[in-house]
């Protein structure tokens, strides 16, 4: 009856994940199509002032389709854990019990675990240098800050959009970096999109 009642959750949980990712890529298929849509209006004097029936500025649709595409990439980077434990390793073990739902993270106890699984090698290696990738720090960082302290600020200047991070401790600012938008959506789009889908791929192999 307990094994019953266990493959029913993991075939819900299964489901839900397969949805959640299906709509995360088209979640994000749509806010880069409008990211690029507004982007190219960046050039004209109303981008900032002039408002639609709605009340909102080009600018405002643009910083918002640029936030949508974010979200939604990190959603399929950080959703991958899970996915893979939900999937097709959900024996994982952590200090010889099952692996809870809320220990699948980007995390060295997850690593662990995936390594205990015979046949795991290659894919352990691409999560490893998936973890370490530049476009994906950067990501996770925007989105991170985003959730838990602030959305960054956008500055528009000689044409270009670019995202401002800003980093504080109690007294003073620690640290700022722009990032040229354009340069950033395209790196993650190149770069890091078929990284993740890789991995997925790569998971499947198993």
């Amino acid at each position: 009856m307990d094994k019953v009642k266990h493959s029913e959750i993991h075939s819900q949980k299964l489901r839900l994940v397969v949805n959640s990712l299906n709509r995360a890529e088209t979640y994000s298929g749509y806010f880069w199509n409008q990211y690029l849509a507004t982007s190219q209006r960046k050039k004209y004097l109303g981008w900032s002032i002039n408002k639609d029936e709605n009340g909102f500025s080009d600018r405002i649709k643009c910083e918002a389709n640029i936030m949508g595409f974010l979200h939604n990439i990190h959603i399929i980077c950080d959703q991958f854990p899970f996915a893979l434990k939900s999937s097709i390793l959900d024996t994982l073990q952590k200090g010889g019990k099952p692996l809870r739902d809320q220990d699948c993270a980007w995390s060295k106890d997850f690593m662990k675990a995936v390594e205990a699984v015979p046949s795991t090698g290659q894919l352990l290696e691409k999560m490893r240098d998936f973890e370490k990738d530049d476009d994906f720090q950067t990501l996770k960082k925007i989105m991170n800050l985003s959730k838990h302290r602030y959305i960054n600020e956008f500055l528009w200047r000689n044409g270009v959009i670019f995202l401002l991070m800003r980093d504080f401790d109690e007294v003073q600012e620690t640290s700022k970096a722009e990032h040229d938008v354009n340069a950033l959506m395209m790196r993650v789009s190149n770069n890091l999109v078929p990284k993740i889908f890789d991995l997925y791929e790569e998971a499947m192999k198993i």
